[in-house]
């Protein structure tokens, strides 16, 4: 599989779970999301100034507030998120056997 591919298809699909009940599914994504999240700030560390830190705690817990800040001052955020994205899709796939 292409990481394209990886990319734009949906993990639940990915793992094989759709049978699996929706409040499952939902708690199973909200522990992804963390992990991704994670994931993405620890690579950030090195791209995040203090006065960038700072403008990013104002911003509190709203996702997209934060992810179009890191966007407008990390050229590489995309990438990262990328990155990251497709090599836990990959780790859950091996977890689950697909």
């Amino acid at each position: 599989m292409t990481d394209g591919y990886l990319l734009s298809e949906n993990i639940i699909h990915l793992l094989g779970i759709e049978a699996l009940p929706e409040e499952d599914k939902f708690a199973l994504l909200d522990k992804m999301s963390a992990v991704l999240l994670t994931r993405v700030m620890l690579r950030l560390d090195d791209y995040i100034t203090p006065e960038n830190e700072a403008e990013l705690n104002k911003l509190g817990t709203d996702p997209i507030a934060s992810f179009k800040y890191l966007s407008e001052k990390v050229p590489q955020f995309a990438d990262i998120l990328n990155e990251e994205t497709v090599a836990l899709k990959k780790e859950m796939m091996e977890a689950v056997g697909q």
